[in-house]
């Protein structure tokens, strides 16, 4: 497991190339914090990733939003509104 014990945040993970990274991810042992702007396919994504036994949650907003902000060290986090 590449990734265990490594926490991964990806946006735009309800489809495409984000649900892919995601899943990827997933499978090497990383715990996921899905961010997407529909709910339904950020859902459904952290659903087949915890299928496939990974720690995951999803975060409904836009990566563009003032949710995310990058800290001095480059660290990108959501805050909750």
């Amino acid at each position: 497991m590449r990734r265990k014990n490594k926490v991964a945040v990806v946006t735009g993970a309800g489809r495409g190339i984000g649900e892919s990274i995601a899943i990827r991810l997933a499978e090497e042992g990383a715990k996921l914090i899905a961010n997407d702007v529909n709910e339904a396919d950020a859902n459904r994504t952290v659903k087949t990733m915890k299928n496939k036994g990974s720690q995951a949650m999803s975060v409904i907003a836009s990566g563009a939003s003032s949710v995310f902000a990058e800290n001095k060290d480059g660290v990108v986090a959501a805050e909750a509104e």
